[in-house]
């Protein structure tokens, strides 16, 4: 019995001292008395104790959702079409805007490519793209994106990184290349500083029209590194890489940008590219563009109306994630 007793003790030491630990009490269990010294419980008695393990690992998600003291972190990053035209003059529900209050959303300038340019947002209105040179506030598909997040956890510190520059191929977001995939490693680590840990709740990607008009035979080869490389230098490796399949940019559609690079092919195998990369790594998730529109001055950019809806099939897509968890 005293041995017993000291084991059940070190087992509610365990809990109450090692991260992620929980105990299930079997004390109240019926062990089966047709054994000559019972120990093994019972028919019933195993039935609880199924439920009750069931019972304790909700307990384990419920504090892992709603951790108030691990901030959980998202990264938007890419070319133009994730940096995002919106003009907020012509948004339709200005409640948009507003960033919530559990979320940071930490935006990089792209113009300028010091420590210091990576900024605390407190409206989308604070977004300024100053490459623009228009000095006016434009969204990317954040303007919907970071409100679902925000509702997935509400108990949480939502802290949302966007560092996109609008024109670049995936050579330049490569980590061999010492170059943006570096500037955005960097600004990462530097809006989780101040916290001893963090969960890395995914990646959402749009890029891709660029190597389209150069018909870049190693886009696929490449993203696959950034998707690895991102995850290892984050200690992340199974976090969602989520990522905007590229418009087809046909001369029917409400894109018809391919056709003035005479890039309709190039696109059509980027694309394959992208579903290839999706179906081979895990965790990987296409957000299918096809029905989105483009504004009526340069034919490849969406316009404000499926900005927001990009944000939402990115939202849609991180719950498909989260289901197959």
């Amino acid at each position: 019995k005293d041995g017993i007793a000291k084991i059940r003790d070190l087992q509610g030491l365990a809990e109450s001292t090692i991260d992620n630990t929980y105990v299930i009490d079997s004390k109240d269990l019926s062990c089966n008395l047709k054994e000559e010294y019972p120990v093994h419980f019972n028919e019933a008695s195993l039935i609880i104790l199924g439920n009750r393990f069931g019972d304790r690992y909700d307990d384990y998600l419920n504090n892992k959702i709603n951790n108030p003291e691990e901030p959980i972190v998202f990264i938007l990053s890419g070319q133009s079409n994730m940096l995002g035209f919106g003009n907020v003059d012509n948004l339709e529900n200005a409640n948009l805007l507003t960033i919530p209050d559990n979320v940071k959303f930490y935006y990089a300038d792209y113009t300028d490519f010091n420590s210091e340019s990576l900024n605390l947002i407190n409206s989308i209105n604070d977004e300024i793209h100053s490459s623009f040179k228009t000095n006016l506030p434009q969204f990317g598909p954040e303007i919907s994106l970071i409100h679902e997040l925000a509702e997935k956890y509400p108990n949480r510190q939502v802290i949302i990184v966007k560092f996109a520059v609008g024109g670049t191929d995936i050579y330049k977001w490569s980590p061999g290349a010492k170059f943006l995939y570096d500037k955005l490693t960097e600004y990462i680590e530097s809006s989780v500083q101040d916290y001893p840990s963090v969960e890395y709740g995914g990646m959402f990607w749009f890029q891709g029209e660029q190597d389209a008009t150069i018909f870049n035979k190693d886009y696929q080869s490449l993203t696959e590194e950034l998707i690895e490389q991102i995850r290892d230098d984050l200690k992340s490796e199974n976090m969602p890489f989520i990522m905007g399949k590229i418009h087809p940019a046909t001369e029917d559609s409400s894109c018809p940008w391919a056709i003035n690079y005479n890039a309709i092919d190039n696109v059509e195998s980027i694309r394959q590219m992208q579903e290839s990369i999706a179906s081979k790594k895990d965790h990987v998730y296409l957000v299918n563009s096809d029905n989105l529109a483009c504004n009526k001055v340069d034919f490849i950019h969406f316009d404000e109306s499926s900005i927001v809806t990009l944000g939402e099939l990115f939202g849609d897509r991180y719950d498909d994630y989260l289901t197959s968890k």
